[in-house]
């Protein structure tokens, strides 16, 4: 997917939750991706730290906005949320993996 950026400065793009992986290498980590709730795609990232990793960029693929999908309150509390998913998911990163 491609969110916003800044020429080729894309901060979201590595938390799309756009991923194929080998299933053996996240079995064991099971648990802390489910307690990692919204922020499960930054202990992926940590799981995968390291290797080799392919981006395949999709050029015409794009993903509305929460704001472009729901009415402003909505959208702001969603991002919110999702913020706090990120920050319950670095913090299991720091502190398990």
């Amino acid at each position: 997917h491609n969110f916003w950026g800044i020429g080729s400065f894309r901060p979201y793009n590595s938390l799309s939750g756009q991923r194929v992986l080998w299933r053996n290498r996240l079995l064991r980590h099971f648990s802390h991706m489910t307690s990692a709730a919204g922020g499960v795609e930054i202990v992926i990232n940590t799981i995968h730290r390291g290797l080799r990793i392919a981006y395949i960029e999709q050029r015409n693929v794009t993903t509305l906005r929460k704001v472009d999908k729901w009415p402003a309150p909505f959208a702001w509390w969603a991002y919110l949320r999702q913020a706090v998913g990120f920050i319950k998911g670095y913090r299991i990163t720091k502190s398990v993996l």
